[in-house]
């Protein structure tokens, strides 16, 4: 049986495309339903064309809150794949423990956390990871997604998917 998963980001984006949808009080950002939806349309062409990351592929992500995080949760539901946060209080034998335990296909790593990142990734057999700043500068995550197309549709799902 297949099941619609409502994407309620694209939504709010054909009804109130103006309206703030985030608030980030660490960088003061804001950005508006339409704005998210085009971001996390690139991220999920992104992962996809870049990183092969499809239905049921684990995406990990060691990083504090912030609207990146947000953009790669949504980024995760358009292609069926596994959002895994991480929690950045944890050591790095513990993270690896996790990271290994979900074979994660991909880790984003907030800049400040990129040295255990790139740790964990290492210890993993993974490559290396996708660094974001939380006050939305310069950086691969932001590269990669300005490159991307959007890709504004989920894929579909059904009960039997993880």
């Amino acid at each position: 049986m297949d099941i619609n998963v409502f994407d309620w980001i694209a939504a709010h984006a054909n009804q109130t495309p103006d309206k703030v949808a985030v608030a980030d009080l660490y960088s003061g950002r804001t950005f508006t339903y339409q704005q998210m939806n085009i971001r996390i349309g690139r991220l999920t062409d992104y992962l996809d064309r870049v990183h092969g990351v499809g239905k049921g592929d684990r995406v990990t992500v060691l990083s504090y809150n912030s609207p990146e995080m947000l953009d790669m949760q949504f980024a995760c539901t358009r292609l069926g794949a596994i959002f895994v946060p991480l929690n950045f209080r944890l050591t790095v034998s513990e993270l690896q423990y996790i990271v290994a335990d979900c074979d994660a296909k991909v880790m984003f790593a907030d800049a400040e956390l990129a040295t255990t990142a790139k740790q964990v990734a290492s210890l993993c057999g993974m490559g290396e990871p996708i660094i974001t700043r939380s006050d939305g500068t310069d950086s691969p995550f932001e590269r990669g997604m300005a490159a991307a197309t959007p890709r504004l549709s989920s894929i579909e799902l059904s009960l039997d998917d993880p």
